[in-house]
């Protein structure tokens, strides 16, 4: 092949190769992971850490496990992605009794921090279960607090929040909420449901001993910032044992320390009706568990 033909060659070629990689950044960039409207367009959005949770969906998490050490303290924690493929940490510190927030980008560049403090005996295990909503925003609860936090140029800013005893006379400030997951079909802008714990610490002695007035599930209708409707069932003398699924329908799957539930919400009626329900056996509840009155409900909980 003489030179002359080779030149010509070369741009077309490097023009298909330059079309190739636009078009593969494209499509990685527009890719559809799921299903779910008001969820990041990520592989991992939202936190189903556990059997009953991925019930409900279908998103693969991260492959492989990171394992990067970014905070001093252990805790309760979460990793998600938002949609730009950029990783974001919380982590609960049992010590200053704070939430922490990290984002970085694909390098492991820190972009923003924040920090939401708790008072509760539970607050320890807020936010656990947190999502990255379609505006790549991290919607996460403290005590008994909703909170929507956004990134903007490098700093998280409160976008939302809902304290849920300021505005519902079924809440008390010493509740904690445990899990929020968003509504495949909302009514309003978003329509998130959550789960609160359902038990309490009591100090008997040098003891911490749980009492359990019962787990409340939850909606709440977001049409904007001031205007919001929050709907609730209680579960008597029930605590939540492994948090809550959802699947497309919008069915919702919950786990208590006593029974399995199946349960949907009626917006014509404004209630949360029983499709079916199913004793088990968990082992001790969560009644019998005795700590000495120095531990940490933390550390409490992990002993147990």
């Amino acid at each position: 092949m003489k030179w002359v033909e080779i030149q010509k060659i070369i741009p077309g070629a490097l023009l298909l190769f330059l079309i190739y990689s636009c078009k593969e950044k494209k499509d990685e960039l527009g890719k559809k992971y799921h299903e779910h409207p008001r969820l990041a367009q990520s592989p991992w959005p939202i936190i189903h850490a556990n059997l009953s949770q991925q019930a409900g969906v279908e998103f693969a998490g991260p492959n492989p496990p990171l394992k990067v050490k970014l905070f001093d303290h252990k805790g309760p924690g979460w990793i998600l992605f938002d949609s730009k493929g950029n990783i974001l940490f919380g982590a609960a510190n049992a010590t200053e009794r704070k939430h922490e927030f990290k984002k970085f980008d694909k390098g492991m560049n820190l972009i923003a921090e924040f920090s939401l403090s708790f008072s509760g005996a539970t607050g320890v295990f807020g936010g656990i279960y947190s999502f990255i909503d379609h505006e790549d925003c991290i919607w996460t609860s403290v005590d008994v607090s909703i909170y929507r936090l956004c990134e903007i140029g490098g700093k998280f800013e409160k976008d939302m929040e809902f304290n849920l005893a300021e505005m519902s006379d079924g809440f008390s400030k010493d509740e904690t909420i445990l899990a929020l997951m968003p509504l495949y079909r909302p009514t309003g802008w978003m329509d998130i449901v959550f789960v609160t714990l359902g038990f309490e610490y009591v100090k008997e002695g040098d003891f911490l001993k749980i009492n359990i007035p019962g787990a409340k599930l939850g909606i709440i209708q977001i049409f904007d910032r001031s205007k919001v409707n929050i709907y609730y069932h209680q579960f008597r003398e029930e605590a939540i044992q492994n948090s809550i699924a959802i699947d497309r329908k919008d069915n919702l799957y919950i786990i208590t320390h006593k029974r399995l539930y199946k349960i949907r919400f009626d917006n014509s009626s404004k209630n949360f009706r029983s499709i079916w329900s199913y004793s088990y056996d968990p082992g001790p509840p969560p009644s019998e568990i005795e700590c000495r009155g120095e531990s940490s409900p933390y550390s409490c909980v992990l002993v147990n």
